[in-house]
């Protein structure tokens, strides 16, 4: 298996290699030197062939239409009054049509599950998934004198067993191993095997709404994930997936998705040698995350959510992994508290498609030591989809607020915190941004030309919501913070361009770049260079 990886790892660095040559130099020798590199043309034809090859569920329906489109011709039979399709004769036996029989549905798993017992009543499930990403990332730091260029891999493997005992009890067991290959410096994404997840669940009944799962486990897929649950992907894009233990209730009807939980995080940070790093995960001692999250359809076709939620530190002495200190310096503990809601559904329906809407708004509050806590955020979004065009494309016109400290020293914490929401999705594909001290306005287009085939175009523009806060990114990088509020707001812009290759129900590819152009505040800090980022991603579910 390791060898395996090495191996396709090398040919994911020859075709983006051969990519970035092709896309730096922008000359005849680099094509050339791109040709040359043979072994990218059996990557790309795994990616691409399925789609076209073998494929005629796009081209069925042109073929049906022009066979229609022909008329058949008739003649007259003599004595018998009747017309007959040319080459029938009279009394003649009609010809029987063959009917091929369709083709069985893919399964979402490459084995199938071992039963049994009386009824088939025991189930056993294996299954798992591979994520594989190259990254190229140059001038990062937007900084084009420091030399921190990087061309580098993720890996995540996932295996899991899923027993089942008369749909009743649920027993849910997987391991996970997450690796970086080829980084400059420590990413903090890498813990080799390890229990990513072990709990079970409990019903009263097959067919009962309610189920109460206990043990290790990650959160829902929750369809905005703004503040809580994991997106509505096939994939999460880091290679480590927020992970709890403790108790949720969840209740699943039709029209209601509802989670009450009582968990205590867990974190990959660990010291060794001195030096902060990552392994296995690890409890968070005295550290809770509870409250209630619940999605309601009753309105269809729109959809709420309510939610209602904390997360509480209950350590005043902690050092690990990192000390609640108020803007004064003093540990304590801390409490915070959010609530809010999110919206989404259709505004009117043409002819060509239909318009749509979706609103989220947040409030937290509650107690860091002793400074007061005083923050939000809120999004809207509108869109536009035409459903009779043959690529069903979208528009979406976007924006996000999210609050940051308006002034240092004055006891209270006005910087919003995601809690465990979504960090890659809706705020650029570079990662510069998440919802935090920020403010965003974008537009997104996608468009599906082919039936395995999606593309989007993004453009997003960024300032800080607060000029005297900190910029920081969910890589863990700080672009700058100016405390006299001079440097202004103005972050910058970023465009992105997104391809996604379905290539069967479990397997999945995506080829992306994206181009971040700093603003204002960026070049007073010194961050005055554009950032480039390309990435190559594949996704097999077995």
């Amino acid at each position: 298996m390791t060898l395996f990886c090495e191996r396709f790892n090398d040919v994911i660095n020859c075709l983006v290699s051969g990519l970035i040559f092709v896309w730096e130099r922008k000359n005849a020798m680099g094509a050339m030197f791109f040709l040359k590199r043979g072994v990218m043309y059996a990557l790309v034809a795994a990616c691409v062939a399925p789609i076209w090859a073998g494929d005629t569920t796009a081209t069925a329906p042109r073929a049906a239409e022009k066979k229609q489109a022909v008329p058949k011709r008739s003649e007259v039979i003599q004595g018998e009054d009747k017309a007959l399709p040319e080459g029938r004769l009279a009394g003649a036996k009609p010809a029987v049509e063959r009917k091929e029989a369709p083709k069985p549905a893919e399964s979402d798993h490459l084995l199938p599950p071992l039963v049994w017992g009386c009824n088939d009543e025991w189930k056993l499930q294996f299954g798992g998934s591979v994520q594989f990403r190259n990254e190229y990332r140059r001038n990062f730091d937007m900084r084009s004198e420091i030399p921190d260029n990087d061309h580098l891999s993720f890996v995540r493997t996932y295996v899991n067993l899923d027993l089942t005992y008369r749909q009743v009890v649920r027993t849910f067991f997987e391991l996970m191993d997450a690796r970086t290959w080829d980084a400059n410096t420590d990413q903090m994404q890498t813990a080799h095997w390890h229990v990513q997840q072990f709990f079970v669940e409990l019903k009263d009944a097959p067919n009962s709404p309610w189920t109460l799962r206990l043990g290790r486990q990650r959160l829902p897929i929750i369809s905005e994930g703004y503040v809580w649950g994991l997106p509505p992907v096939e994939y999460y894009w880091w290679n480590f997936v927020p992970v709890f233990d403790g108790a949720m209730l969840d209740y699943k009807t039709k029209d209601v998705q509802a989670h009450l939980f009582l968990l205590q995080p867990l974190t990959f940070a660990t010291i060794r040698d001195g030096v902060m790093t990552t392994g296995r995960p690890r409890e968070i001692n005295r550290m809770w995350h509870y409250g209630f999250y619940g999605q309601f359809k009753t309105w269809a076709p729109h959809t709420v959510d309510l939610f209602a939620m904390g997360l509480s530190d209950q350590d005043e002495d902690r050092t690990w992994p990192g000390p609640n200190l108020s803007e004064q310096k003093r540990p304590g503990t801390t409490n915070r508290y959010t609530i809010g809601t999110a919206l989404r559904g259709p505004i009117k329906k043409y002819e060509s498609g239909t318009l749509g809407y979706g609103l989220a708004g947040a409030y937290q509050f509650g107690n860091w030591s002793n400074n007061e806590i005083k923050a939000g955020m809120l999004h809207a979004d509108i869109n536009y989809t035409w459903e009779n065009h043959p690529w069903k494309p979208r528009l979406t016109l976007l924006a996000n607020w999210a609050s940051g400290d308006r002034k240092p020293g004055d006891d209270e914490m006005n910087r919003f915190n995601p809690l465990f929401g979504a960090s890659h999705y809706g705020y650029g594909v570079i990662d510069f941004f998440r919802l935090s001290n920020m403010r965003e306005v974008g537009i997104v287009y996608d468009a599906n030309p082919h039936e395995k085939l999606k593309v989007r175009a993004e453009y997003h523009h960024f300032w800080l919501d607060s000029r005297t806060d900190a910029w920081g990114s969910p890589l863990g990088i700080v672009f700058g913070r100016d405390p006299s509020g001079q440097s202004g707001r103005d972050a910058g812009d970023e465009l992105d361009l997104t391809f996604t290759i379905k290539h069967s129900k479990r397997w999945q590819s995506e080829l992306g770049f994206a181009y971040f152009f700093p603003g204002n505040f960026a070049k007073k800090q010194g961050r005055d260079d554009g950032a480039r980022f390309l990435f190559l991603q594949t996704v097999y579910k077995f």
